[in-house]
């Protein structure tokens, strides 16, 4: 860190809340990482202390369980703490988590995070689940401007990990399901230019669900660009912002300065990441493409950085 960007940091120290400032503390300090988690997790009630069941303010204090400080709430008559109501709640072992973040950061199989921090498999994958299901909600706030590239990606359906599949025909080993059927799940991947990336599950490819997307994330003034896929010409009629169409099979990749080499590199850095996990379940798919989105394209450096984003989700998710 620069002297300015120091200072800036530090002129935006006073701003911190109490637990915030007991955080910064921790980690200066060199406390352990159950400390620093404990002091990051505190961080997330704010002053008006609100219940995450029925939204009432001005909690009382009710002493420690478990590490965490303990708040009663006068409108429901039930305690609860930090992470009540997140997807980090009644997890154990907290001076893991961030040496599971560094996992996280790391892009690491199930096996080689359960033999880092010396848990069982069943709590790495549970972990692994709980912690993306927080980055989540982080990436369902996201919005795109700009030069937006759009192009949807598919995959087939996995039931990875099920006991009880329903009955279907078998299918020979390897090949790709028809687009559209069954078998198979699309992506819709949105690539700006400035490498933010949206991914959003589809069941399937209708120029109803694609409007929905575009309208929920792209901001108004940017200038979408797509193939000549119906569903696409269709979605982009509707929306209020300049709509760019390559048909590569009559003009080629490119069109002036519009071409969609952005979201394609995306597809294929995307199945590089999964290539590892052998195999994804679509019952997690949205965790994976979260994890993806926020961690494999942005990079966090540290896992107190990774950690900070899981934090961060786990906000989000309890308004």
């Amino acid at each position: 860190m620069d002297a300015a960007a120091f200072q800036e940091w530090l002129a935006s120290v006073d701003a911190l809340n109490e637990d915030q400032k007991r955080a910064v503390v921790a980690a200066l300090n060199g406390e352990s990482d159950e400390g620093q988690v404990l002091a990051a997790l505190e961080g997330m009630v704010g002053p008006e202390r609100k219940c995450p069941r029925c939204a009432t303010t001005g909690a009382h204090i009710r002493g420690k369980a478990n590490g965490l400080t303990r708040y009663y709430c006068k409108g429901c008559k039930r305690t609860f703490n930090a992470i009540t109501g997140t997807p980090l709640a009644r997890l154990r072992k907290r001076d893991q988590w961030l040496i599971y973040s560094a996992s996280l950061s790391a892009r690491e199989t199930i096996s080689s995070a359960q033999e880092r921090c010396g848990v069982a498999r069943t709590t790495a994958f549970r972990w692994r689940q709980r912690f993306l299901e927080g980055i989540q909600a982080v990436t369902k706030s996201l919005q795109i401007e700009g030069l937006i590239e759009a192009d949807d990606l598919e995959l087939r359906i996995s039931y990875k990990g099920r006991r009880r599949l329903r009955i279907r025909k078998p299918r020979q080993r390897g090949g790709a399901g028809q687009p559209g059927s069954d078998r198979t799940v699309s992506v819709l991947f949105l690539a700006g230019r400035d490498s933010t990336t949206i991914l959003r599950p589809l069941r399937s490819i209708t120029a109803e669900s694609i409007r929905c997307i575009f309208e929920e994330v792209i901001q108004h003034g940017s200038i979408l660009i797509t193939d000549a896929a119906k569903a696409m010409i269709k979605a982009g009629k509707w929306l209020k912002a300049q709509h760019e169409i390559i048909n590569v099979s009559r003009e080629g990749r490119t069109h002036g300065p519009y071409h969609l080499q952005g979201v394609n590199n995306r597809h294929m850095r995307f199945r590089a990441f999964l290539a590892p996990f052998m195999g994804i379940s679509t019952k997690y798919l949205i965790n994976y493409l979260s994890w993806f989105s926020m961690v494999a394209l942005g990079d966090p450096s540290s896992p107190r950085d990774c950690f900070a984003l899981i934090v961060k989700g786990a906000m989000h998710s309890k308004r």
